[in-house]
C-alpha cells in the first residue's frame, strides 16, 4: 500500500520508518525502521535474470532489513554505503536479531 500512497516505489537502500514517529517493531529492542538492501543471496540474482528473460522486466529482490533512528538518521547524513560498511565491520548477520543494538 505504501508505494500506491505516496507514489513511490521500493529500492535498494530506501527506508520506512515504523510510524511517525517511528515505534520498535519488537517489545524488546529498538529496531523501529525497515531497510531495502539488494538480496545477499547469489541465487536470487540468478531468479531476477531468469524472471527477465522470460518477461523483458526488470525485478530486484530486496531483503528487508529492520535499523534503528539512529542507524537511518546516520545513513541519511553519510550515505547508505557507509552504514553497510558498518554493516560489514560488525559482521551483521543474516538472521534477525530482535534485540540487537544500534551500530552507531
Amino acid at each position: 500500500r505504501y508505494p500506491h500512497q505516496y507514489g513511490t516505489y521500493f529500492a535498494h537502500s530506501h527506508s520506512i520508518p515504523s510510524g511517525q514517529p517511528a515505534t520498535p517493531y519488537f517489545s524488546q529492542g529498538t529496531l523501529d525502521t525497515t531497510l531495502f538492501i539488494a538480496s545477499i543471496l547469489s541465487p536470487d540474482d540468478q531468479f531476477t535474470e531468469r524472471l527477465f528473460k522470460q518477461s523483458g522486466i526488470h525485478v530486484q529482490l530486496l531483503h528487508l532489513t529492520p535499523i534503528t533512528t539512529a542507524e537511518l538518521e546516520f545513513k541519511l547524513e553519510h550515505g547508505a554505503d557507509k552504514l553497510y560498511d558498518i554493516f560489514d565491520e560488525k559482521n551483521h548477520p543474516f538472521i534477525l536479531d530482535e534485540t540487537r543494538d544500534s551500530y552507531v
